[in-house]
């Protein structure tokens, strides 16, 4: 028996949540908005996601086949 049956393992799937901004010393890094959409999916073709690197105000996302841009 699972500890969480509910749960699921979304490999090419991340979920984000509100800004954080050290200058302005806005930090949204818990706060989930039920009104907009909080998941990206990827294509499951490309594999899972590796690793993800933010550049300004991108984010790239490295797949096993692919590199996006979020």
């Amino acid at each position: 028996m699972e500890d969480e049956p509910n749960a699921s393992n979304r490999i090419n799937s991340m979920i984000y949540s509100g800004i954080f901004n050290s200058r302005t010393g806005i930090n949204q890094t818990n706060v989930f908005s039920v009104s907009e959409s909080i998941t990206k999916s990827l294509d499951p073709s490309h594999g899972s996601i590796q690793k993800t690197y933010s550049e300004d105000t991108n984010l790239i996302v490295f797949q096993e086949n692919k590199i996006h841009r979020a």
